[in-house]
């Protein structure tokens, strides 16, 4: 797991998986995103899936693993982009 220092600006920070989590400093995880960049139009329909998972640092990170395994070759769908 990449450490970043709190605050903005988020834009520096580049996690290897492309997801970012906020903790507490007692461990408990208060916000679990996913980072990236998608060119939407007017008309654009984006599909993708999202997981909840709950818990603190130590719980977290072993289930997010898991879910990164299992669904690795799964990836989002974006039609017209114009």
């Amino acid at each position: 797991m990449v450490s970043q220092k709190p605050g903005p600006p988020w834009a520096r920070a580049q996690p290897k998986l492309n997801i970012m989590a906020s903790f507490t400093d007692d461990g408990q995880c208060i916000h679990l995103a996913p980072i990236g960049t998608v060119r939407l139009g007017p008309q654009s329909t984006l599909e993708y899936c999202n997981w909840m998972v709950l818990g603190n640092k130590a719980e977290i990170v072993p289930r997010l693993n898991a879910l990164l395994a299992k669904h690795k070759d799964e990836k989002f769908k974006l039609t017209d982009t114009k």
